[in-house]
């Protein structure tokens, strides 16, 4: 049988929602830079990134540019995909808007 034939109702959701694969996430620390925290996030913003900071001292950067894997048929090498796209679930982001939020709500 066919991988595609064999995806599980999760991974169907996730092919079909692709909105974690609409941007490129990057978790940075405040400490790896010199300059104040506030001049770090005006220079990413400026850059076009979206910054949310965290208590824990983290940044995380959102970057309007596509995975390259992803095509208008879901992800190219989801059988394949590596470790922290298996990891993710989209819930924490994306909340209900996240296909599988629906799903998980289902499973409760």
């Amino acid at each position: 049988m066919p991988a595609k034939q064999r995806r599980t109702k999760k991974q169907r959701l996730c092919i079909a929602c692709r909105k974690c694969c609409q941007e490129l996430g990057v978790f940075t620390l405040n400490a790896f830079y010199e300059d104040p925290p506030e001049d770090v996030i005006h220079f990413y913003q400026t850059r076009g990134c979206s910054i949310t900071p965290h208590e824990s001292g983290l940044l995380y950067l959102s970057i309007k540019m596509p995975c390259p894997h992803l095509t208008d048929d879901g992800c190219a090498i989801y059988e394949d995909r590596p470790q922290i796209c298996r990891k993710y679930s989209g819930l924490e982001e994306f909340g209900d808007a996240c296909l599988w939020a629906g799903l998980k709500k289902q499973e409760q």
